[in-house]
């Protein structure tokens, strides 16, 4: 897992969107309403599996980052993100 930590208005959201672009997988993003609704609901579907998550405005739904440190502490799961 890869947390990008920073001041508004430095670049995060732009990086992270590179790298979606670059892997070619969405941005799950937590700034719009609608999405944080879902992620909130149900915020162990956006990080379980193999695949790389993108998650922007994650400070949103702070449920998220706990439900990523217990899949990530599943055996076998201490892989990035």
């Amino acid at each position: 897992m890869l947390v990008l930590n920073g001041p508004r208005t430095v670049g995060k959201s732009t990086l992270l969107a590179e790298l979606a672009r670059d892997l070619d997988r969405n941005v799950i993003d937590c700034d719009d309403p609608a999405t944080r609704a879902v992620v909130r609901n149900d915020p162990g579907r956006f990080v379980s599996g193999t695949e790389t998550v993108l998650i922007d405005e994650y400070q949103h739904v702070p449920e998220l980052l706990h439900v990523i440190k217990a899949e990530l502490n599943q055996p076998g799961q201490g892989r990035a993100r």
